[in-house]
């Protein structure tokens, strides 16, 4: 069905974003140290950085209407440009900033893709749609860390970068694929309603009382 191949697309687009891109303890110290000449201070103003630039980005993605997978897509991109960008800093000036924007598009994608999983399923199997998105957000780590971390240390810090960039661009470009195959672009009718109840908004009309239950007129 539709919901679950997007279940799988973009469960695949979560685990090399969190697998391999989210590994920043790995991969800040390796560019603080050997990158800027820095050490734990110079770590923690760059973590500090990401942070300033995600809690905006929570900011902005509460104040959004629900996501559309060209959300996604957008976030996905400017994620990509930027772990190229920060790899190729050639400064804090630069770095600093570049890590700030960085933030700030890591937590729109990481929310976008949470809650489209949850409009595109179906509610009964919502659970175990959301328990599958944790694994491939959590469960992914302890393989993405080793070899970004591999990666680090046989081909430079900002290697590492490089590498959460084009990986996170590969995987977006199948989910993509996938996204533009179903068509869908939505909620689907199952994801708008609860327990069979269709989801009411502004100016949709009022269901006619059920048969045994009288009215209340004003």
């Amino acid at each position: 069905s539709d919901w679950s191949s997007d279940v799988c697309s973009s469960d695949l687009l979560t685990a090399v974003f969190f697998g391999i891109g989210w590994d920043f303890e790995v991969v800040l110290p390796l560019v603080a140290k050997y990158s800027f000449h820095g050490g734990a201070g110079l770590f923690g103003l760059m973590t500090s950085a990401i942070g300033v630039g995600a809690v905006m980005g929570g900011l902005a993605t509460a104040a959004a209407r629900a996501p559309s997978n060209r959300t996604i897509l957008l976030s996905g991109i400017f994620v990509s440009v930027l772990f190229l960008g920060a790899a190729g800093a050639p400064n804090l000036a630069v770095e600093l900033p570049v890590l700030v924007v960085l933030g700030f598009w890591m937590l729109v994608l990481s929310a976008a893709t949470n809650s489209r999983l949850q409009l595109h399923c179906e509610p009964a199997m919502r659970g175990r749609v959301m328990a599958l998105w944790t694994v491939a957000a959590v469960g992914t780590r302890p393989i993405g860390g080793p070899l970004v971390g591999f990666v680090g240390q046989e081909f430079g810090a900002r290697a590492s970068l490089v590498l959460a960039g084009v990986m996170v661009l590969v995987a977006l470009v199948f989910w993509y694929a996938l996204s533009r195959r179903r068509g869908a672009d939505e909620p689907s009718a199952v994801a708008s309603s609860v327990d069979g109840v269709p989801a009411m908004g502004p100016g949709s009309p009022v269901p006619e009382p059920t048969a045994g239950v009288p009215s209340v007129s004003a």
